[in-house]
């Protein structure tokens, strides 16, 4: 049973903000610029080298980066956008590193050569995939040789720092990666196919097959010459020169990386069935589990006795105690790491959720000037929040909602998802692949799958809730909606990839196709059109909207048909700015050195943020977007007034304060908890306001108004007396 509730007056100081946002403030954008935050930091470490002076050096999936401190800051100084999979350096100071499986050198880490490897006979072409060196500074390289009809591993050697090489003799279709020389010049090759190990004790003038059961993805040897096999089974020992081999007190486990230090302490990564480092100071007898679990690929020893730990995706970290304790040192560097979403929680904290390198929850208290990996270290993350800013955040084990900022987590959903959203009503909404929604109404104990208009496999990609409590729901396969909470849909929009979906404060809601123009809705997601301003070719991924009505566009690669012998090209456009509701747009880049733009999202000052796709930190605005101007006597803080009078007849008065803009909702529910008026719902202007309440068709008892914004809710009891 629904009342009549009508908006009887709107304060002047809401009128006065409705006047500043709209006027115009072209000098602010003007002046505003974007800054690169300190995160957040992951990358792929593949390995790490001291160089002759002392410098930090770590070959990533993103380029090769050097720290002069240590490993408390990081920079790109070569091969950007590359994959650095090897280094080493000799006595004299001359570096080789293998960069996209070419071969390089420098003697200051700056500028590089490629080095000329020989070639096979015929057409045959090689590519370097490992990289050693040997006690009297040999340079061995392991590369992969192919024609049309034939492929195999070759070991070559260097005695004359590069500049010739001669070829070993051995010839396999599954050696390496894993190479090592010990202090004796033996060489020792493992096999990642069927099991064994080749060694050569002269140089490599004859080799022997040495039989080993499982795959080898690590070899090390120590100070007494005993070989150590991390496999698919275990770490394995052998003190007779790969002649037998025992099985070390670490078996049904999977090692990616072994790692002798000076101290003679070993380490080995684990990465099946848990990722976790283990260390042994007894010649492998015994193994010492650690706290550190993050997917390890390399590690290092510093000048001082620090331990340095690449890892997979998560960027370096240091042990200055021999391995017991670790700490991530990382600032600076950063590839392959897509920033999904921001979201604000009740503290004004922003969470930034990350996926690929650094994956996980990421939370900032000051700006982007540090960033703190809290939760979901090891799972892609996106997050939004509902009223009350809560967290939720999406991972692909379950949906975890925090009510503290992020302190502790209750899991509230099982399954993956991609997005999700809450209504005024509490009604959380999930989206995941196959077209799928659920909803859930309980606060996510229990989940309701949701029949939805399309068919077939495809992705949601973003839900959003309107201002008439419509949900908008934007797929792979079009747009759909719901007017009754989710049990029936339509599509609205078929045949269109979208990717997000924004409602602005005044309840326009925006939608960005993946090729075509923004589209907008006027009347809550019912009919569509596309907005008069064209990004293309860029296409959008994000969207974003400050207090004073402004639209951001955060957008991706397009391809310019050029029609020229030189082919088609992508084009990164960056970041677009619309004061009109998408109409025209002006790019907003100044300071923006990435282009490739997956996600936008302001903070509770007007800080816009933008998430690069792939290798570079999140950037910030220098200084806030427009918002609005807070004129005298604005409200400080939310309130809901007593409704006057009470009790009453027929009809009554209900006054609340919004002290900033944002979404807010003011409805009537009965003693049964089911609403029967809402008096507003949407995103509302800072002001005073007052709405009346009419209780005809209602019988009379006792009624609840409750008013729930961002971080507030309070309910107040009315009397109906007729």
């Amino acid at each position: 049973m629904k009342s009549n509730a009508t908006i009887v007056l709107l304060a002047r100081y809401s009128l006065m903000s409705i006047l500043i946002a709209l006027a115009p403030q072209k000098l602010s954008a003007q002046n505003n610029s974007w800054v690169q935050t300190n995160g957040p930091y992951g990358a792929g470490v593949n390995s790490i080298l001291i160089d002759s002076t002392g410098s930090l050096l770590a070959g990533t999936d993103g380029g090769l980066y050097q720290s002069t401190d240590n490993g408390l800051h990081w920079v790109c100084i070569g091969f950007p956008d590359s994959n650095v999979t090897g280094l080493v350096a000799t006595k004299e100071g001359k570096i080789f590193a293998i960069a996209n499986r070419a071969c390089y050198f420098s003697y200051n880490a700056v500028s590089w050569n490629k080095l000329n490897i020989p070639s096979s006979p015929g057409t045959w072409y090689g590519q370097s995939i490992a990289i050693a060196l040997g006690h009297q500074d040999e340079i061995y390289l392991l590369c992969y040789y192919q024609d049309t009809t034939f492929f195999t591993y070759v070991l070559l050697r260097s005695t004359d720092n590069g500049n010739t090489w001669a070829d070993l003799g051995l010839r396999d279709k599954f050696a390496g990666p894993s190479l090592t020389v010990d202090k004796n010049g033996n060489i020792y090759v493992g096999s990642e196919g069927p099991g064994y190990v080749f060694r050569s004790t002269n140089n490599g003038a004859t080799w022997s097959y040495l039989n080993f059961t499982g795959r080898i993805y690590c070899l090390a040897v120590d100070s007494m010459s005993n070989v150590f096999v991390g496999s698919d089974t275990g770490i394995y020992v052998s003190t007779d020169n790969c002649n037998s081999w025992n099985l070390s007190g670490l078996k049904n486990s999977i090692f990616l990386s072994l790692y002798v230090a000076p101290s003679g302490t070993i380490f080995a990564s684990a990465i099946y069935p848990e990722k976790r480092v283990y260390y042994s100071t007894d010649d492998g007898d015994t193994w010492v589990p650690t706290k550190f679990t993050f997917q390890t690929s390399c590690f290092a020893s510093g000048s001082n006795g620090d331990i340095f730990a690449g890892t997979s995706y998560d960027g370096v970290f240091r042990s200055t105690d021999n391995g017991i304790s670790w700490t991530q040192a990382s600032t600076g560097m950063v590839t392959n790491t897509i920033v999904t979403s921001f979201a604000v929680a009740q503290n004004n904290s922003l969470f930034a959720g990350v996926a690929g390198n650094g994956s996980g929850l990421w939370k900032t208290t000051n700006q982007g000037e540090t960033w703190s990996r809290i939760a979901f270290t090891d799972t892609s993350a996106s997050v939004f929040t509902d009223s009350a800013r809560r967290i939720y955040t999406c991972t692909n084990y379950g949906v975890y909602m925090s009510a503290d900022g992020g302190s502790t987590w209750e899991k509230i959903y099982t399954g993956a998802a991609n997005c999700g959203t809450v209504d005024p009503d509490g009604r959380i909404f999930l989206g995941s692949g196959n077209f799928a929604i659920c909803r859930s109404t309980d606060g996510g104990k229990t989940w309701t799958p949701l029949q939805t208009s399309l068919q077939g496999k495809g992705d949601v990609h973003s839900i959003a809730i309107c201002r008439d409590t419509s949900v908008v729901a934007a797929t792979t396969g079009g747009l759909i909606r719901s007017t009754d909470h989710g049990d029936t849909w339509t599509t609205v929009v078929p045949a269109a990839e979208m990717n997000c979906l924004l409602v602005d404060e005044q309840g326009t809601v925006f939608a960005a196709p993946r090729s075509l123009p923004v589209m907008r809705s006027t009347d809550n997601g019912e009919t569509w059109s596309k907005v008069q301003g064209d990004l293309s070719p860029s296409e959008v991924k994000s969207l974003a909207v400050n207090s004073a009505g402004w639209l951001f566009a955060g957008t991706c690669e397009g391809i310019i048909i050029t029609g020229s012998e030189n082919g088609n090209h992508i084009w990164y456009a960056g970041v677009f700015m619309s004061t009109d509701k998408g109409n025209s747009w002006t790019q907003f880049n100044s300071g923006l050195t990435y282009l490739n733009i997956q996600t936008l999202g302001f903070d509770s000052h007007g800080y816009l943020y933008a998430g690069p796709f792939l290798g570079h930190a999140i950037y910030r605005t220098s200084i806030p977007t427009p918002v609005e101007e807070r004129p005298k006597n604005m409200p400080e803080g939310y309130n809901l007034s007593q409704n006057h009078p009470n009790p009453f007849n027929l009809s009554t008065r209900i006054s609340y304060s919004v002290p900033r803009s944002g979404s807010v909702t003011v409805a009537v529910y009965n003693v049964l908890g089911q609403r029967v008026a809402t008096l507003f719902s949407g995103q509302a202007l800072a002001g005073e306001y007052e709405v009346t309440f009419n209780g005809d068709g209602l019988t009379s008892g006792i009624y609840f108004c409750r008013m729930v914004a961002p971080g507030f809710s309070r309910t107040v009891k009315m009397m109906l007396l007729k």
